[in-house]
């Protein structure tokens, strides 16, 4: 089979999270997804996040998504049995996932661990939607930042082979073998790092919450076709939350934030987090009649007054989060006592290191996003 094309395929993973689905209206928009998928050959206009591997992740991602609402609809039976595993049954194929706590911190190692049994009385067989390029595993998992298109596909915990896994079955499909009430096993590891749809940008993810999903294949997959469209995914799935570790009473939150087309950023460190403070902005806002207007504020106060000063070590990392809207573009500045830009802070995804020597600085974080442009600020004490 040949891998999947997905032009314009973050519109339609849109359009399905805006709406509660039917059975019947979840197959339907699934098979609009594919049929678009199938038709669209033109590579050079596809904008996804795994440059080379954009097909097998279009699959996991397309199937993971309607999966989601299939799972709601049709398992009721199957629903999490404790805030730290869930599983899913298809043809005597039990897929259960778990984690060990529901709330982690950012400084928190995070493990899923999956499962596959083989309830059936012969051996069987599964498929998972794997690039060619991406180790093999049992199951494809996934994490993602519930309500925002940031995205990432697992990799296995360690690179341990499994006599289970037969290698590739027709391109992007590993071929896994279960034998009779056969449990198999493996671990994988999150990075606290999502990727943006949107802007293509590898992020580090801070507080908020979450949905790990694992997915795999039970047709029976015998030729290779030019396309080929499964019919039987089974998939589990679990929502967990990230915190900064500590309850900070000055930091943003998403209820803080309904309003996607306002930024918001908390500035977070090993041991402290603040909120970011907006300053002068050009944006455009569509209000409740889906009018577009422009908001241009300028400020000419003293910021200085509401800043709340971020505590780090000398040349510690600071972390941005982006509470409600990842931005385009970033460009951080030192600034001098008169709120000058000095230099370009380096800026590697969405963290910075603090200066070397102790003292107070002040930053001006400049962030072009899809609707306008904000300048932030946020003061740093290095102790």
């Amino acid at each position: 089979m040949k891998p999947y094309d997905d032009n314009h395929l973050d519109k339609d993973l849109r359009s399905l999270r805006d709406f509660k689905l039917s059975e019947q209206e979840t197959s339907e928009s699934f098979q609009a997804i594919q049929t678009r998928v199938r038709k669209d050959k033109n590579r050079e206009k596809v904008r996804f996040y795994f440059s080379k591997t954009m097909a097998a992740f279009s699959t996991v991602i397309v199937l993971l998504v309607v999966g989601w609402f299939l799972y709601d609809v049709l398992s009721p039976e199957f629903q999490q049995a404790t805030p730290q595993s869930a599983s899913n049954m298809m043809d005597g194929i039990e897929l259960e996932i778990s984690l060990e706590k529901k709330t982690y911190s950012l400084d928190e190692e995070f493990i899923a661990t999956v499962k596959i049994t083989n309830h059936n009385d012969t051996e069987r067989v599964v498929y998972v939607p794997t690039p060619i390029d991406v180790e093999d595993t049992i199951s494809a998992v996934m994490v993602e930042k519930k309500e925002q298109l940031l995205w990432r596909i697992l990799p296995p915990h360690s690179n341990e082979a499994l006599p289970n896994i037969q290698g590739r079955s027709f391109y992007d499909y590993v071929k896994v073998t279960l034998a009779v009430n056969e449990t198999i096993e493996q671990k994988f590891y999150w990075n606290k790092e999502l990727i943006d749809q949107a802007s293509q940008q590898t992020i580090n993810t801070g507080q908020g919450e979450y949905l790990i999903s694992t997915l795999i294949l039970l047709d029976e997959i015998t030729s290779q076709e030019d396309y080929y469209e499964p019919e039987k995914q089974l998939i589990s799935k679990l929502e967990f939350t990230v915190n900064y570790g500590k309850k900070q009473k000055d930091v943003f939150s998403k209820d803080d934030c309904p309003d996607t087309d306002d930024p918001c950023i908390n500035a977070v460190t090993a041991n402290h987090a603040v909120r970011v403070f907006s300053g002068t902005s050009v944006l455009e806002i569509e209000n409740e009649n889906g009018q577009i207007r422009m908001t241009h504020g300028d400020f000419f106060g003293e910021i200085d007054e509401y800043l709340d000063t971020l505590e780090v070590t000398s040349n510690g990392d600071i972390m941005l989060d982006y509470i409600n809207k990842v931005p385009e573009h970033l460009e951080v500045y030192f600034l001098d006592k008169d709120l000058e830009r000095m230099e370009e802070v380096s800026l590697t995804k969405n963290t910075f290191n603090a200066p070397n020597k102790s003292g107070t600085y002040m930053f001006e974080i400049y962030g072009k996003y899809d609707n306008g442009t904000v300048h932030h600020y946020l003061e740093v004490k290095v102790k």
